[in-house]
């Protein structure tokens, strides 16, 4: 079964997803991020900047997917998980990696923070798409919430593993905890 066939089989009967070519799949939602990055960026940083290009995401997809009775569900959704990552430091990271002597290291943090990221926003989206009993979504997201504090206590608060300045380490991180 390829992209498309399983995309059919799971999509609601209203969906519209064979008469949409797979690289819109791709280049829509890269534009959709590009712009809401944009607009992060004139209107506001951290976490709520981030919800602006996650929400954008959440609607492209819905109008992809041809799911546009779930739109408001999977944007607010997609915000949030977009959100979450956008309370991460990530300048400093930026600073080491034009170093030569910290090049690696900053490589290995963006790779772990971007990783964070896209997994709390790519699977706060399929919680979304995939409507589950109230009761179960309400206690994933305790444990989202129980699972960010213990990742943050345990190994970001004491800078255990540490990717921005690692002389003064100003900056609080949260990798571990999303």
């Amino acid at each position: 079964m390829n992209i498309r066939e399983t995309m059919q089989a799971r999509a609601p009967t209203d969906s519209r997803v064979d008469a949409r070519p797979l690289w819109s799949f791709c280049i829509l939602p890269a534009l959709t991020m590009s712009l809401g990055w944009g607009l992060r960026g004139s209107i506001g940083g951290g976490p709520l900047g981030a919800m602006i290009p996650g929400a954008m995401i959440g609607l492209v997809l819905c109008i992809l997917l041809g799911r546009s009775s779930d739109a408001g569900r999977v944007a607010a959704f997609a915000a949030l998980g977009v959100g979450l990552g956008g309370q991460e430091t990530y300048g400093q990271t930026v600073g080491l990696s034009l170093e030569p002597e910290t090049f690696l290291w900053a490589m290995l943090g963006f790779a772990i923070k971007g990783a964070a990221w896209g997994l709390a926003g790519g699977a706060l989206i399929g919680l979304a798409l995939r409507p589950l009993p109230t009761r179960r979504v309400l206690i994933g997201l305790c444990l989202l919430v129980v699972g960010t504090w213990a990742g943050w206590k345990v190994i970001n608060d004491p800078k255990l593993v540490y990717f921005s300045n690692p002389i003064d380490r100003p900056r609080e991180e949260l990798w571990a905890g999303l």
